[in-house]
């Protein structure tokens, strides 16, 4: 009797420890399911992904403050501090970095360094710097003309030459005749001849030239000639054009028989 009452005894201990951590897993006030698990997890990306996004937003700011813009126009109106800028955009503002560069320069000379105030209605200026607005820049560097520069227009004239007075060449084109002057500065390249001047320029001779004009349309500079010789420049025969020669038709004697 006594053995059968251990054994039921160790049943008893045995049942009771293995459902304890059962019992006490359930009754656990604290314990969080899987979906308050997700939902915590999806939080925390979300945090972590609005503070990259503002950090980028941040940088991005960062870098549209220190862009540079430009405005290029006329001086419209100055009172020493502020400058208003007539641009093909309309009306702008610039004002001057206390620590700005500004330069007047004049084409062919040096650039002077000069004050902000001393720049003058209708002078062409170029004022880079950082946007304080839409219309208004703070000048970093500053740069005026006394006129706009004028872009270099370049044509290309062909014919053929009628007179040479040394460095003057007189063209025939399309019935008008037209006068270029070679200078130390034109590229001068003669077919046939390895190191030509203007010396070597014969009447007759078929020339191209690349040539500048000014703000008035007449011929500002010579840049570039090719010369191609005619039949009448000895200096380079190789380049003469001559009609082939048409060979004779023998002559049959007749004989008697």
């Amino acid at each position: 009797m006594k053995k059968i009452l251990r054994i039921i005894l160790k049943i008893i201990i045995i049942i009771s420890l293995l459902s304890t951590p059962v019992l006490a897993e359930e009754a656990t006030p604290g314990a969080i399911s899987d979906d308050e698990v997700k939902e915590k997890i999806k939080e925390r990306l979300e945090e972590v992904s609005d503070k990259d996004l503002n950090e980028v937003k941040d940088e991005i700011e960062a870098e549209k403050k220190n862009q540079l813009f430009a405005w290029v126009g006329t001086v419209g109106e100055t009172d020493g501090k502020t400058i208003k800028i007539n641009t093909l955009g309309g009306i702008k503002e610039t004002k001057a970095n206390p620590e700005a560069d500004i330069f007047e320069l004049t084409p062919g000379k040096s650039k002077k360094e000069i004050d902000f105030k001393d720049i003058e209605v209708d002078q062409f200026i170029i004022s880079m710097g950082i946007k304080e607005t839409d219309n208004l820049i703070l000048g970093k560097r500053i740069i005026v003309l006394d006129e706009a520069p004028v872009t270099e227009k370049r044509e290309i004239i062909m014919g053929k030459v009628t007179e040479v007075d040394e460095e003057t060449i007189t063209l025939k084109k399309n019935g008008d005749r037209e006068k270029i002057k070679i200078s130390k500065n034109t590229k001068l390249k003669i077919n046939g001849i390895k190191k030509p001047t203007a010396e070597d320029i014969q009447i007759d001779d078929f020339l191209n030239a690349v040539i500048t004009l000014n703000k008035d349309g007449q011929i500002d500079e010579v840049k570039a000639v090719l010369v191609v010789p005619g039949e009448s420049n000895p200096q380079a025969e190789v380049n003469e054009i001559k009609e082939p020669e048409t060979e004779a038709t023998p002559s049959v004697e007749k004989t008697e028989d």
